[in-house]
């Protein structure tokens, strides 16, 4: 396989060591992310980018330190909790949950992306908010504009864990800027969240408009697949914080057991759990197109589904040894996600 026009896979590994041994980590980070788009979980690629940790912090320690200078932040209103995705897992009604206790304060919107790098930063402020700002400090103080004293400022941003694709150097900006943040994250069965990626999208074209699941399944699922790559996200993120300061929360658990899964999130956050949130059993923002997608066109082709299981099933394990707790309630069956199955009546339709 390629990962570009130029170079073999064998290639973009060599150049990618010579740049690190060289000490050019921008170049060589750039092409082990160019690897793990075109082969998710590559483990030479993998391997490199974990031994780049160190200079990766030094790097971004020097980068937030200059902007620092230009526009010193106000440490003490960044957030202090994050919760990090995943896509399609329950992030915008955990958002609203959240946002209910007196104690803890969200900014108006999710997704704004506080912990991003400067550059990715300002571009998504633009494009997706349609506000100019000039740095980091700016739009920290438009996000806590309405912040009256809670003990908790929290930062939901999806965006966080698309690795490779987005939130590049985010678990880093994070340990440098607010070492002591909370990191909340939600997972579901990853090859649901990857069909509930496609009805995330249907929505976003509007109504009208074919694109059929076929279609999706025919493309670069690399964005889908490794935002399902849980494990693999989420160590990043326990290099830098532990176990002792990540929450992780199924969609699963969350839906056969919210109150309880609220109370120990307002736990973790150390804040009261004995409040009760008013609209725990309200879902927020289903997709509109799951109503109108027949279950049994959700299916994948046999070999579309032997393609990505390998990835999904090694990173499942990865994501068992890392938290040292099993998933079994996700049914990753060829049985129950391929056409020869679209009868079956186990069959769920993702949200």
């Amino acid at each position: 396989m390629r990962t570009d026009d130029h170079l073999t896979l064998d290639q973009a590994l060599r150049l990618a060591h010579r740049y690190f041994s060289q000490g050019q980590l921008q170049p060589a980070e750039d092409l082990c992310q160019r690897i793990l788009q075109a082969v998710p979980l590559q483990p030479e690629a993998l391997n490199l980018a974990h031994q780049m940790g160190a200079s990766r912090l030094r790097h971004y320690r020097k980068t937030l330190d200059q902007e620092k200078r230009e526009s010193p932040l106000r440490r003490e209103t960044l957030p202090n909790f994050v919760i990090i995705g995943a896509m399609k897992c329950g992030t915008t009604s955990l958002y609203h949950y959240l946002k209910e206790h007196p104690d803890i304060y969200l900014p108006e919107q999710k997704e704004h992306g506080i912990y991003l790098d400067r550059e990715a930063l300002i571009a998504k402020i633009e494009g997706q908010f349609d506000t100019r700002v000039r740095s980091r400090r700016e739009w920290a103080d438009i996000l806590v504009s309405r912040y009256d004293g809670e003990k908790m400022i929290g930062d939901a941003s999806t965006y966080y864990t698309k690795f490779p694709f987005q939130g590049q150097g985010v678990p880093e900006i994070i340990h440098i800027l607010k070492p002591e943040a909370r990191i909340i994250y939600l997972l579901r069965n990853p090859v649901e969240r990857i069909v509930s990626h496609y009805l995330h999208l249907l929505d976003d074209i509007g109504p009208g408009k074919a694109f059929s699941f076929d279609s999706f399944l025919s493309q670069d699922l690399s964005l889908p697949l490794n935002t399902s790559l849980y494990g693999y996200q989420l160590q990043r993120f326990l290099t830098l914080f532990g176990l002792e300061q990540v929450k992780v929360v199924t969609l699963e658990e969350f839906k056969a057991a919210p109150v309880e899964t609220i109370r120990q999130l307002f736990q973790f956050l150390g804040v009261d759990p004995a409040f009760q949130c008013a609209n725990l059993q309200e879902i927020h923002k289903v997709s509109r197109s799951r109503n109108d997608v027949d279950s049994s066109q959700l299916l994948f082709p046999r070999d579309v589904y032997d393609g990505i299981m390998p990835f999904i099933a090694q990173d499942v394990k990865r994501l068992e040894g890392l938290l040292g707790r099993r998933f079994d309630e996700w049914d990753l069956s060829r049985e129950a996600w391929t056409l020869q199955c679209a009868d079956s009546e186990s069959r769920r339709r993702p949200a």
